[in-house]
């Protein structure tokens, strides 16, 4: 399962290099899975379904920090800032 996580965690950082920063990857991945079992993360399914599909959507804006310090808000499936 894991090597599965790391193929779809990839994915993402393809697509939106910048999402590297500070886990933000992964918790993105986190935020967007398909929650089964119990509500919440669970000690049978963890945080869910990865939902790559729904990862790929627009939330709202992700800001994050550039290796020179400054920010950048991310806001489209583009990866363009905003």
């Amino acid at each position: 399962m894991a090597s599965q996580i790391q193929a779809l965690w990839g994915l993402l950082l393809s697509r939106w290099p910048v999402l590297i920063t500070d886990g933000t990857a992964a918790r993105l991945l986190e935020q967007t899975a398909t929650d089964l079992g119990a509500m919440g993360a669970d000690g049978v399914y963890g945080s869910g379904f990865i939902n790559l599909v729904q990862a790929f959507q627009p939330i709202g804006s992700i800001t994050t920090q550039t290796s020179s310090g400054g920010t950048i808000t991310l806001s489209s499936t583009s990866g363009t800032s905003a």
